[in-house]
């Protein structure tokens, strides 16, 4: 099987999919490189822009860690910017590889690591709670996952957790509709709450 990239595979990918009757549905992960200089990539350039970004506890940017060697940051999907800044996101995508649907994933939103880069989490009640689960992995509510403080546009990690999924798939179905118009999106996601399959 030949390996490719965006730009390499266009070409084969125009071709192969209306006389094989193939669509594709990439795998797509919230988590944006926040490694890289300044200027130098879109996706995180235009989430700072934007102001889509999950907020650490003294608003400034959350940052995590998952696929990449150095940093990640995950875009907020409650913003009111969230459409706008996923469909130019999708758009771009979608310009270089016709997709016609998307697996959302690590949309817990997973973190390698427990809370901020090098920082955990602040030690106040959201994210030390005086109760915890007891099958929480890890003994907190923030092992593999943003700190409860971190902040979103409509309120705190803590209350908005389970929701990220959701929040991103609503999104993530607006800005499918911008990029492919008329054309129902598909949309499978690993996390969900009630209402995702409306």
């Amino acid at each position: 099987m030949q390996s490719c990239f965006a730009n390499s595979c266009t070409a084969h990918l125009s071709y192969s999919k209306p006389q094989e009757g193939l669509h594709y549905v990439t795998i797509v992960d919230p988590g944006v490189s926040g490694a890289q200089k300044p200027g130098s990539y879109p996706p995180y350039d235009r989430m700072l822009e934007m102001g889509v970004y999950l907020r650490n506890s003294t608003g400034g940017v959350f940052v995590g860690r998952v696929w990449n060697r150095g940093s990640t940051v995950w875009p907020d999907f409650t913003h009111p910017n969230a459409t706008d800044y996923w469909a130019e996101m999708f758009g771009e995508f979608h310009r270089r590889v016709p997709i016609d649907g998307a697996w959302i994933d690590m949309n817990e939103p997973s973190n390698f690591e427990d809370g901020q880069l090098r920082l955990g989490c602040p030690d106040d009640g959201l994210n030390h709670p005086p109760y915890v689960p007891r099958d929480v992995t890890g003994g907190s509510l923030f092992h593999h996952t943003a700190c409860p403080s971190a902040r979103h546009h409509m309120g705190s990690h803590y209350d908005l957790h389970n929701l990220f999924g959701l929040s991103e798939a609503v999104v993530t179905n607006r800005a499918l509709r911008r990029v492919r118009p008329g054309r129902r999106p598909f949309i499978i996601s690993r996390s969900s709450a009630p209402g995702l399959g409306r």
